[in-house]
């Protein structure tokens, strides 16, 4: 563990050999290219500087942010381009314009809101540190705080 934060504390976060093999690792090496990360986490085992934790991250938070951050945005364009399509039509504009501007319109709005949504739960996605597993950095195995 490199700092505590109150009730959050930053951890190191050795990269895995596993991730070698992963079709996203360089999404991931794309900052630096680093074999290790800094991440927040919530301190739910009492974990000191220099204790090694093993770190997860709760699988309902994970799926409410997969849910809010692509499905609703996608769920904007298609239900405002249907909207356009519907009820933006004019005399002036076509079919395809109103439905390219109900869509377009309905996107910006729902992404402003994931947007506010993000910053306002932060918090509360965040992996936890949930045991300790040893206080010496030289042991194997885990994240150290």
């Amino acid at each position: 563990m490199d700092q505590v934060r109150g009730e959050s504390v930053v951890v190191r976060v050795a990269r895995p050999e596993a991730c070698d093999h992963c079709a996203a690792r360089n999404a991931c090496e794309t900052f630096g290219q680093k074999k290790e990360h800094l991440a927040r986490a919530r301190n739910v085992c009492g974990a000191a500087i220099g204790d090694r934790v093993k770190i997860r991250i709760p699988a309902s938070s994970l799926l409410l942010s997969a849910l809010v951050i692509y499905f609703l945005p996608a769920l904007g364009l298609f239900v405002g381009a249907l909207a356009g399509h519907h009820l933006l039509f004019l005399q002036t504009m076509g079919r395809d314009a109103a439905s390219l501007l109900g869509g377009v319109g309905t996107l910006l709005v729902v992404v402003g809101f994931v947007a506010l949504y993000a910053v306002r739960r932060r918090n509360n996605v965040l992996p936890e540190a949930f045991e300790v597993i040893s206080p010496d950095p030289d042991e194997t195995g885990g994240c150290s705080v």
